[in-house]
């Protein structure tokens, strides 16, 4: 029987070899259409009319300049200059990304600026992440669905979606999501200090990272294991510990939510109510932008809407396992964390980059369209033509929709 566990692997290997060339074409693809859009919306629109106070930089970089936009600005200085003894903005922003593209960037700043050096390397930090990125989203998609076309088909909408614009730009999405998505995947493999370490880590590139220990804890509480309550307890920790540093540093506690409310302090509480009522940069049609940010809003909340016509991961999700198990609950459960902390303390302009961390969005998307092929071409041309819009927009600094 030698030879048949032969041809059988050699099989298997075969049609993986298969579903990496898939997924390395639709990563390739999904650049190629933000790369080209910010390219022929730069040259061709041009940037808006600069407004008081604007700090519209040009990194003077060719194509790397036109994915450093606003946050990005703040993690170049931070790479170069760390955190302020006072409070400033910077303490709005986590430290492990700028510490990592500052390491990356040190080669090159032989021959060329700081700034550049770091807003290079950063650049090329985030599109290589990406690669890494979709492949893990699709093993950790495979895992969970069991279902390779199911798997395939969420990592091309997830690859489509409009948020990922920030895949190549200089900001966390692509070191966060790399680092989310495989401590996730190595929980659902038993791997669980790798698990760990990388949820941790996650924590210390976004502010909300910490929330990640809510699938430990959901797990922790199915199995009955204590050493994963402690892992779950170690994964929420970088929010607290990073707080903690800013008020030996500053005297502020917690120093995040103070900057944040001093320099971002929005109109409306809400993003319902921001839909209404939101100030926009020159340029910007009032109303196309509310339809955008609405269709995304409609998306984002898709995982809600199906958790409450889907009996048995509600009740898993609700109960933490107590009373059902579902393999889906922990990511219902950290998906609704993460939308209500978004609709509540987000803004309509960062919808779609805030709904890059709901990973059940995508499948729950995938099981929409997959038996319907006139749906499945209507929401990707849909997700694709907002992509589009969105970095086009980003790249003239009319916003970040």
């Amino acid at each position: 029987m030698t030879w048949l566990k032969v041809g059988v692997d050699w099989v298997r290997k075969a049609k993986q070899d298969k579903v990496n060339r898939t997924i390395l074409v639709i990563g390739l693809t999904s650049r190629f259409i933000v790369f080209f859009s910010a390219i022929v919306g730069y040259y061709t629109i041009g940037v808006r009319e600069r407004l008081p106070n604007d700090v519209m930089w040009d990194i003077g970089l060719p194509i790397v300049h036109l994915f450093n936009r606003w946050d990005s600005g703040h993690y170049i200085n931070i790479a170069l200059n760390w955190y302020s003894v006072g409070p400033s903005e910077a303490w709005a922003f986590f430290p492990l990304y700028p510490a990592i593209i500052r390491i990356a960037s040190s080669p090159l700043m032989s021959f060329m600026r700081p700034d550049q050096a770091i807003a290079l390397g950063g650049f090329m930090i985030s599109n290589a992440l990406f690669f890494v990125l979709i492949f893990c989203f699709y093993k950790l998609s495979v895992t969970v669905l069991k279902n390779s076309d199911m798997a395939l088909l969420s990592t091309i909408i997830f690859s489509l979606w409009p948020g990922s614009l920030f895949f190549s730009c200089v900001y966390t999405e692509s070191v966060f999501m790399v680092l989310m998505v495989c401590s996730l995947y190595f929980l659902e493999r038993n791997k669980t200090s790798l698990a760990m370490i990388l949820g941790f880590l996650a924590g210390w590139t976004r502010s909300n990272g910490f929330l990640i220990f809510i699938p430990f804890l959901y797990k922790a509480i199915e199995k009955r294991n204590k050493t994963l309550v402690l892992q779950s307890v170690i994964v929420s920790l970088p929010y607290l510990l990073f707080n903690i540093y800013g008020f030996v540093v500053t005297k502020i506690f917690p120093i995040r939510e103070w900057v944040y409310a001093k320099y971002w302090h929005q109109p409306t509480p809400t993003v319902f109510l921001q839909l209404l009522d939101y100030p926009l940069p020159p340029g910007v049609p009032k109303m196309g932008y509310t339809m955008i940010a609405f269709v995304e809003l409609v998306f984002a909340i898709a995982p809600a809407i199906h958790l409450l016509f889907s009996k048995d991961r509600l009740i898993a999700t609700l109960s933490f396992g107590f009373k059902k198990k579902h393999v889906e609950a922990k990511y219902y459960a950290l998906a609704l964390v993460l939308l209500s902390s978004m609709l509540l303390y987000g803004t309509i302009h960062n919808l779609h980059r805030y709904a890059l961390a709901l990973i059940p969005l995508y499948w729950i998307l995938a099981r929409i369209v997959r038996r319907s092929e006139i749906t499945k071409i209507a929401l990707l041309s849909t997700i694709t033509a907002m992509l589009v819009i969105g970095t086009i927009l980003f790249a003239t600094w009319r916003w970040y929709l």
